[in-house]
């Protein structure tokens, strides 16, 4: 359990809410040196995150840390209200280490539903990587977000433009367009600039045509961020594409 600093929240498309917390730095460990090459970050997207005195699932959206504090922000499907004992539970991940991608190698973000947060969450730390690399080659990024219902924040038309989707997908979300992650939507209410369909159809689809070229292209890593049913699905999708355009799916 982590005591809260400070707490907010804001309301957001959709019916999300962006809740904002601040726990004491004292309560982490201090950052390792800048010549480790090496250190697990201090919160992970596979981290289970709630309130002491709520069953709400919060899913990270962002971490900004100070000497002070780390300012935590989380999606949730509705507001929530604490008290002076309220704290945050964090239960660890069973991944002992998270993935590491080379800013030259391909990288696809799979996400739906509240679990769009950790999309962003981890979409932010690509973008960082690849402006600060220096090599000759940099990796492609690209997003695929679903909703079964409304997204967290306005769709908007796509200005990043991407091969191998459907035509009819140039909705986006204009945020992962601002830290240059090309992004495309679907959405199961048929809503307007979006693939018609779930994340499995959409990822197959993509898979299907990427596969085309895969002789020409560089395989793809892939993140999932999405519910477990919906993980079983896209891991099923991708088996027959393994040995060709996906070198590793997590």
């Amino acid at each position: 359990m982590y005591p809260i600093q400070d707490f907010s929240q804001t309301e957001q498309e959709g019916g999300f809410w962006l809740i904002n917390l601040k726990l004491p730095s004292a309560c982490f460990p201090q950052y390792p040196s800048q010549t480790q090459k090496y250190a697990p970050p201090l919160f992970d997207v596979n981290n289970h995150f709630r309130l002491s005195d709520h069953n709400e699932t919060l899913c990270l959206f962002q971490h900004t840390p100070s000497n002070t504090q780390h300012h935590l922000q989380f999606l949730c499907k509705q507001p929530v209200s604490i008290t002076k004992q309220t704290q945050l539970q964090i239960t660890p991940s069973t991944n002992k280490h998270p993935i590491q991608i080379h800013p030259s190698e391909n990288l696809l973000f799979l996400g739906s539903g509240l679990h769009i947060a950790n999309v962003f969450y981890l979409a932010k730390q690509r973008s960082a990587q690849i402006s600060a690399y220096h090599g000759e080659k940099k990796g492609q990024t690209l997003a695929l977000l679903h909703s079964h219902e409304h997204f967290p924040f306005r769709i908007k038309p796509a200005q990043l433009m991407v091969n191998y989707l459907p035509p009819e997908a140039i909705g986006c979300c204009t945020l992962l367009e601002d830290w240059h992650i090309t992004n495309r939507l679907a959405s199961n209410l048929a809503a307007p600039g979006c693939f018609d369909g779930d994340l499995a159809n959409l990822f197959e689809y993509w898979l299907h045509q990427t596969n085309q070229c895969a002789s020409f292209c560089e395989p793809w890593h892939i993140i999932l961020c999405v519910p477990s049913d919906t993980k079983k699905k896209c891991l099923t999708i991708s088996q027959p594409y393994r040995k060709t355009n996906v070198s590793s799916i997590v």
